[in-house]
């Protein structure tokens, strides 16, 4: 599924979740360099504006993965591939 995100957005950061076998996400516009500490305080901002229950920049610190090379060899998902409803 990063594939496809991959193919759409010029930049993807990955973030490990701990103790989970889950990835964040974040998908970007335009590839502009970002580091652990800006986007962990962007991340406790967002935490604080929308009132989360936890602090999304614990999980920058913990698990930003920045941006892997692109698994060119993944297949991109397409809404095809669904096929029709029933």
């Amino acid at each position: 599924m990063a594939r496809t995100y991959e193919a759409v957005f010029e930049q993807v950061l990955m973030l490990d979740v701990a103790g989970d076998v889950n990835m964040i996400l974040l998908a970007l516009p335009r590839t502009q360099p970002v580091s652990r500490s800006e986007l962990a305080e962007r991340a406790r901002q967002i935490s604080a504006t929308k009132q989360f229950r936890f602090d999304l920049g614990e999980l920058v610190d913990a698990g930003f993965v920045g941006a892997p090379e692109a698994n060119r060899s993944a297949r991109v998902l397409h809404d095809a591939d669904l096929g029709q409803p029933k």
